[in-house]
C-alpha cells in the first residue's frame, strides 16, 4: 500500500542504477511529477 498521492513507474532495461542506466527516462518522470498538482 503506498502513501496517498504515490506513482509508481516501470522504466524498462534499468536495473539498480536507473538514474544512471535511464537518465532521460528518469528526469522525464521526475519533471512529470513534480510539476502535477496535489
Amino acid at each position: 500500500m503506498l502513501p496517498a498521492g504515490s506513482e509508481v513507474a516501470v522504466v524498462e532495461h534499468a536495473g539498480h542504477f536507473l538514474q544512471l542506466e535511464q537518465p532521460d527516462k528518469i528526469a522525464e518522470l521526475i519533471v512529470a511529477f513534480i510539476g502535477s498538482p496535489g
